[in-house]
């Protein structure tokens, strides 16, 4: 079931399944390590529409929510 990132519960680990947006986006979540077929696991979510707090393999990174709208995942 594909859902976007943002709607994640925190301690949950999914898969990235393709990511909406034009270059500039696809371009900025892959300097951050988030491409398809990436796992993430979700660790925080703001509280009120805040960033979210990931781990992407050894890494751990920040999004605000109007990146994650744009990833999909499974």
């Amino acid at each position: 079931m594909t859902k976007r990132l943002s709607d994640i519960l925190p301690g949950s680990s999914i898969r990235v399944r393709c990511i909406e947006g034009g270059l500039n986006v696809r371009q900025r979540l892959c300097e951050l390590g988030l491409h398809p077929g990436e796992t993430v696991t979700v660790e925080k979510s703001g509280i009120l529409g805040g960033p979210l707090m990931l781990k992407v393999g050894d890494h751990h990174i920040a999004i605000g929510r109007g990146l994650a709208e744009r990833i999909l995942v499974d």
